[in-house]
């Protein structure tokens, strides 16, 4: 059967223009990979309480694949079938981000890929060089750029209030996103998570630090 994906975003507000060109070239773009049931919105400040509200109507209808895309992407319309190559080997796939940040008055880029250290507790970025094009196994993923299948979801204990996106607390303080929350969740239940290194989103967020 031909996986039926819906595409999810969150945003206080606004969105930038290259996301909204690419929501249209995904929309118009013709595969024979999966079928397209459209696109869901989720308005308000808090970033977590958007995404568990997109969970929770994903779950309510009958498509397979969620893709959790931000507002502040930027992504070409082939990116889906490239994520679901790897269905259903796996059912957690993120797209490679890169994240545009300002240091000492330079641009460089991150990406929101990350390896967990046990003895600090947290999670480091890791470094993938351009010209990479193979698929990584990792501990955790931004949510910008992420498909993720309905049973990952129907594993988890859906009795807390947000049992899928929270900042989790570590010796009373939030270390993690919720994003990171989500990934450390879903590992604890045994969801391997990966990277596709050929699907290539930017983040059209600049940080000053």
């Amino acid at each position: 059967m031909i996986p039926k994906v819906l595409l999810g975003y969150s945003t206080a507000g606004t969105v930038v223009a290259q996301f909204c060109d690419s929501v249209a070239g995904l929309i118009m773009h013709k595969t024979d990979r999966y079928e397209f049931l459209g696109v869901m919105r989720e308005w308000g400040a808090y970033i977590p309480a958007n995404r568990n509200r997109l969970v929770e109507a994903f779950l309510a209808t009958d498509a397979d694949w969620l893709f959790m895309v931000d507002c502040d992407e930027e992504f070409k319309s082939v990116v889906l079938d490239m994520l679901l190559e790897w269905a259903p080997t796996y059912k957690i796939i993120s797209g490679w981000t890169k994240w545009p940040r300002r240091e000492n008055g330079k641009v460089t880029f991150d990406t929101m890929v990350f390896q967990y250290n046990p003895a600090s507790k947290l999670y480091k970025t890791i470094v993938i060089p351009e010209d990479v094009v193979a698929i990584h196994n990792v501990d955790a993923v931004g949510a910008g750029s992420l498909i993720i299948h309905r049973d990952v979801f129907l594993s988890f204990d859906r009795k807390d209030a947000w049992p899928w996106f929270d900042h989790e607390k570590i010796l009373g303080i939030e270390p993690y996103g919720e994003d990171v929350t989500f990934c450390r969740r879903a590992t604890a239940l045994g969801w391997k998570i990966v990277v596709d290194c050929k699907a290539r989103f930017i983040h059209h967020k600049l940080l000053a630090i």
